[in-house]
């Protein structure tokens, strides 16, 4: 799909939320769903004597991105379902109308 992450090490004794860098490398935009994979995870054994982390956790502000906005048509393929049920409704009373009027009109 394009989705790259890196691979990073979490100290021995970290206490605090992992992040998780994730880039799109592809031309097109990517949508994760919930539970979803995306990433990995491999853990390790910790030596015996191993030196622990002992600083605060990292804060880092995140930002957000703002979405591109999408043309009509890109609208249209992520919503066919929905604009065809519209056509089809749209078709139904139009050719009702049509045979309303046709027959008042006798």
């Amino acid at each position: 799909m394009g989705l790259s992450s890196t691979y990073s090490k979490v100290d021995p004794g970290y206490n605090g939320h992992l992040l998780i860098t994730l880039f799109n490398l592809g031309k097109t935009t990517v949508t994760l769903h919930r539970e979803e994979r995306f990433c990995a995870l491999t853990l390790f054994d910790v030596a015996p004597g191993a030196r622990l982390y002992e600083k605060g956790t990292k804060q880092i502000a995140a930002q957000s991105v703002k979405q591109p906005r999408r043309s009509f048509r890109e609208w249209v393929d992520v919503h066919h379902t929905v604009v065809t049920i519209v056509l089809i409704f749209a078709t139904f009373f139009l050719a009702l109308e049509h045979l309303i009027t046709f027959l008042l009109s006798r």
